[in-house]
């Protein structure tokens, strides 16, 4: 996991963010999909097979490069993040005590929140 963050930051930044560039992903790595917003932003969402199988990340891009990375689980659950201005990277707790579920949510409509 720590390799592939280090491989995404060694991505040339200036290169990515001037149109007509293209996102490398890291070694390993497969884009699955860019999805370009408002403001000049651009997200690209690939799968590294140095992962746990359904991991899935997603790096935003805007004028200046990469600022946000996250990645979610095989249930679409969010497992962490990093933001670069300011670098911080936050992380959910191992083993909740509820966690999150996509095809729970799709099944019965409703994901229940953990007790207070």
């Amino acid at each position: 996991m720590r390799a592939i963050l280090a491989a995404v930051l060694l991505v040339p930044l200036a290169d990515v963010a001037l149109a007509g560039s293209t996102f490398e992903p890291p070694e390993g790595c497969t884009v699955k999909l860019t999805v370009q917003s408002r403001g000049c932003r651009v997200s690209n969402h690939y799968t590294c097979t140095a992962d746990a199988p359904g991991d899935q990340w997603r790096a935003d891009f805007d004028q200046e490069g990469l600022f946000f990375l996250s990645r979610t689980d095989f249930r679409s659950q969010w497992v962490e993040s990093f933001d670069f201005f300011p670098t911080v990277r936050q992380t959910l707790d191992p083993n909740p005590e509820d966690p999150a579920s996509f095809s729970g949510l799709l099944a019965t409509g409703l994901d229940t929140l953990p007790s207070v």
